[in-house]
């Protein structure tokens, strides 16, 4: 005898309240369609039709995100920043020899910060922070932020005598600075290959110079390598 079993049907999931990865896709769609609207129109004229238009959403949709402009505005760019400086941080090695270790970070800072793309986020960012000194003023502390793990090495080194300096986060300030050229790269092509480590090296041993840097053999110390 053929016993009649009835088919389960999936359950379905409530209209209403979006699932977290479907808020997270589409706060990374409203970000990309203002990051890209504020590189082509500028900060002023930009508008929240033209980017809900992009992201394919209605303009509450973002002010419920957001609040204002300068709220998206800022979220865009550090999103965008922040994209690009998560690759610094892949070649850390705070273990490793010191002079290696700055040496891959700021060589891949400098890879990362001038990029097509990021060079022409730092050129809106720069161009609007004289207009808008609260967002001149935000990008500033999410640089900071952003140099916290090279700063705290720093101090770490200072604290154990490696180096001799008295502000860590000035110093990675200056280190962050020296690797990208300031300007330079804004206006000429940026480095690779072995002109890129030439370029890092000779800015990195100018200031372990001035921090009273020493390697380790010259400290007395064997790497135990031949």
């Amino acid at each position: 005898m053929l016993q009649v079993t009835s088919a389960i049907k999936p359950k379905r999931r409530p209209a209403g309240r979006p699932t977290e990865s479907e808020a997270a896709a589409l706060r990374s769609r409203i970000l990309s369609a203002a990051l890209e609207e504020f590189l082509v129109s500028g900060y002023g004229a930009a508008s929240i039709e033209g980017i809900a238009r992009a992201a394919g959403v209605n303009k509450d949709t973002i002010y419920r995100q957001f609040a204002t402009k300068q709220g998206l505005y800022r979220a865009s760019v550090v999103g965008a920043f922040q994209t690009v400086q998560r690759r610094s941080w892949d070649v850390f090695q705070p273990d490793g020899d010191v002079a290696q270790t700055l040496h891959a970070v700021l060589r891949r800072m400098h890879k990362t910060m001038t990029t097509p793309r990021a060079l022409a986020v730092v050129s809106m960012t720069t161009a609007q922070a004289a207009l808008f000194p609260e967002l001149a003023a935000a990008a500033r502390a999410d640089t900071q932020e952003y140099l916290r793990p090279l700063a705290d090495y720093l101090r770490k080194l200072r604290d154990e005598g490696v180096l001799s300096l008295d502000d860590p986060e000035d110093a990675a300030e200056m280190l962050s600075s020296n690797a990208l050229g300031g300007t330079r790269f804004m206006y000429e092509p940026p480095l690779r290959g072995k002109a890129l480590d030439e370029f890092i090296s000779r800015r990195l041993s100018v200031l372990l110079r001035g921090w009273g840097y020493q390697p380790l053999a010259a400290r007395g110390f064997s790497t135990g390598e031949t």
